[in-house]
């Protein structure tokens, strides 16, 4: 659903010039990006961007009293996922 709403949403912007209002998401997903991705920790991070900083952790071997902070957004797009740095 969220995928032909996307696709319906950039068919409308170019032929029509505006995105229609969303039905499956809050929030429009042409030409947004999602801040939200899954829930809130105590810590006030979200997991998503705790998994992140997991990751980072571990792939670079860190110790635990160095501390990783990052902002995950969902970039919505039709065929395609990844992290940047």
């Amino acid at each position: 659903e969220g995928m032909a709403e996307l696709e319906e949403g950039l068919k409308a912007y170019a032929t029509k010039g505006e995105v229609p209002a969303p039905e499956v998401f809050a929030h429009q997903l042409p030409f947004n990006v999602i801040p939200q991705i899954d829930a809130f920790q105590e810590n006030g991070f979200t997991k998503e961007e705790m998994k992140v900083s997991w990751e980072l952790q571990k792939i670079f071997g860190l110790p635990d009293d160095v501390k990783v902070s990052c902002t995950a957004v969902r970039v919505p797009t039709l065929r395609a996922h990844s992290e940047a740095i």
